[in-house]
């Protein structure tokens, strides 16, 4: 059924059309060049020039618009822009309410380059950070029909003076359907690569590269805080594949956003294909707050930890074990879930270390339940003291589809190895000790192994 359901996304994926010709651009190539030629031609190629291209401004891809450029051709952040590298021209911001589906931008392409951003700098759509929620190097937002294909992008010192505010990710997607990302290679990342807020649909992202991002490598983010997403609602139809490198994590969010008005979207994901991956330590399904809730009183949250229904994941290879990831933070599951799970398929899952060097670890294959860890946020005080997670969190896992899953090369079929449900408690002697703790809860229902 899930190759079936492979096919039939990638069947349906409408690419971006090119007709015409190619205009190169010559002569002294700025930024503002590259936008006249777009607007002028459509279909822009730019050579390798043997110096870096500065923007101090993004390139705006209206419909229809195409760029491309040498492999080797380096494009810089400005050294004082606060902005992306590249956006599409109607941004629609989802922040109070479900994303605009009118006057959508179509039929967009970028291919090559070299593309640097600011280390430590958050990437807005304009200089005066409209859209609270766009980071990214490269952000489409509100778009049909787009590839984006054979580029490296890297934080870089070489753009000036490390920002004063977050790293970027490198590629943003929201709100968007029908989209192909390949051949995308991620270097001294320092956030997720290609992050996908919903709605979106029908989308393949492969052939995926980077070492320790310090952040997620692929996040499939339905539901996400208000501070990093555009805009929020259900992902579907997703095929993730060939996705390789060393100590990255994988997300899925779903969740319930909740707007200031008051009305909520679900934000599910469903119907997806994630295949033949390695270098990822854990998988993170589960809706996780605002990690500055505490700093700034806000109370950024899911509605609910959201739902996840029919993902296949196969060929997955976890060539080492942990149970601490970025920034210390607990891991517990190779798979962790904190949402409500049916139809998850772990086929042809290899795991180096043995099941016992797991257990040690106190590792699960699946770990179905909430988490908790303290985010101190730089004081000694426990007023200023967060929860990065939800421990209150109740989430149920059913229909869960497990096959070969081998430990070192030994099949495993033990439940009670492979699987765990989650009953938290809460600490009494915190804040001496810490975790907090809490009263939540996992539930694992039916479960299939062979």
């Amino acid at each position: 059924m899930n190759r079936i359901l492979k096919n039939e996304i990638l069947n349906r994926i409408e690419q971006p059309c090119i007709t015409g010709g190619w205009h190169e651009v010559s002569g002294e190539v700025t930024a503002n060049a590259i936008q006249q030629a777009l607007n002028k031609y459509c279909n822009v190629s730019i050579p390798y020039l043997g110096k870096p291209i500065i923007l101090d401004e993004p390139i705006v891809l209206s419909s229809n618009n195409h760029l491309k450029a040498d492999s080797r051709q380096v494009f810089l952040q400005g050294p004082t822009s606060n902005m992306c590298l590249v956006r599409n021209e109607h941004i629609k911001d989802g922040a109070n309410g479900p994303a605009d589906q009118n006057g959508r931008d179509k039929n967009i392409s970028i291919e090559g380059g070299i593309w640097h951003i600011r280390t430590n700098q958050q990437c807005y759509t304009d200089r005066e950070e409209s859209v609270k929620g766009a980071i990214g190097a490269i952000i489409l937002c509100g778009v049909e029909q787009i590839a984006l294909k054979n580029m490296v992008i890297c934080d870089s010192e070489l753009c000036g003076p490390a920002g004063l505010t977050d790293s970027s990710y490198g590629i943003q997607i929201s709100n968007c359907k029908n989209f192909m990302i390949e051949n995308i290679d991620f270097n001294d990342n320092h956030r997720d690569g290609v992050h996908v807020n919903g709605p979106a649909a029908f989308g393949c992202i492969r052939r995926i590269r980077g070492e320790k991002m310090g952040d997620d490598m692929v996040a499939l983010n339905a539901w996400d805080w208000n501070t990093s997403a555009i805009t929020f609602g259900t992902i579907e139809h997703l095929v993730v594949e060939d996705v390789a490198g060393s100590g990255n994590e994988f997300r899925l969010l779903p969740g319930q956003k909740l707007f200031d008005d008051g009305t909520a979207a679900d934000c599910d994901i469903r119907n997806c294909v994630i295949e033949n991956l390695s270098g990822i330590y854990t998988f993170k399904l589960y809706a996780q707050p605002n990690i500055a809730n505490a700093e700034t009183g806000a109370n950024d949250v899911s509605g609910s930890v959201g739902k996840v229904e029919n993902v296949l994941f196969q060929n997955i290879t976890f060539a080492k074990a942990t149970s601490a990831g970025f920034h210390g933070l607990p891991v517990k599951g190779l798979f962790e879930v904190c949402a409500d799970c049916r139809y998850l398929f772990l086929e042809d899952i290899f795991v180096q270390n043995t099941v016992q060097q797991c257990e040690q670890l106190d590792l699960r294959l699946m770990n179905v339940g909430p988490l908790s860890a303290v985010w101190k946020n730089g004081s000694d005080n426990p007023d200023d003291w967060g929860e990065v997670f939800d421990p209150d969190a109740v989430c149920s896992a059913d229909e869960i589809y497990l096959k070969n899953i081998r430990f070192a090369g030994t099949a495993i079929t033990d439940l009670n190895l492979l699987t765990r449900e989650v009953h938290m408690k809460v600490n009494p002697d915190y804040p001496k000790t810490t975790p907090k703790g809490g009263t939540g809860y996992g539930m694992i229902k039916r479960v299939y192994v062979e």
